[in-house]
């Protein structure tokens, strides 16, 4: 990005991808930069081309999964992240919270809380993650191994 500005990031790919409309790393970060400005529509619609034309980036993957949530169509995320999530940094934390987000707001609370589970093996000190799997917990009724994680969360991080 332009130095942490997305805006004067999507204006610079917009031109290049003028003179290469099919280059699938202009297409993934285009997509990346209107993402982190909020053009979710349009945001998809450079995501998917990426893909269309080759890109197997698992940050321009994920975004995409990101992309579809952002405008409601949860279903489809889901089955995305379903579908590619073998070839997702699964080291990545955030990665793995947002794939577990998307299958809370999905209804696959199960699936959410094996993608919680696998982001707290690996940083099981973050209290967004805590709270996190602790919905999906409280979605499945298991009401005491929620309320165990909420308290851990605020444990760490009080309001």
């Amino acid at each position: 990005m332009v130095q942490g500005r997305p805006g004067d990031a999507w204006r610079c790919f917009e031109m290049i991808l003028n003179k290469y409309p099919r280059d699938p790393i202009f297409l993934g970060n285009a997509g990346l930069a209107l993402c982190r400005i909020g053009e979710y529509d349009k945001a998809e619609e450079f995501l998917r081309k990426a893909f269309k034309y080759g890109s197997r980036d698992p940050i321009v993957l994920n975004n995409y999964g990101v992309c579809l949530a952002e405008l409601g169509q949860y279903q489809e995320a889901a089955q995305f992240y379903r579908e590619v999530i073998s070839k997702l940094d699964t080291e990545n934390t955030e990665v793995l919270s947002n794939i577990g987000s998307v299958f809370s707001k999905a209804g696959f609370h199960e699936e959410a809380l094996k993608c919680y589970l696998t982001a707290l093996r690996k940083n099981p000190q973050d209290p967004a993650l805590l709270n996190n799997y602790a919905m999906a917990l409280e979605a499945l009724d298991q009401l005491n191994e929620a309320l165990y994680h909420y308290n851990l969360a605020l444990d760490i991080q009080p309001r």
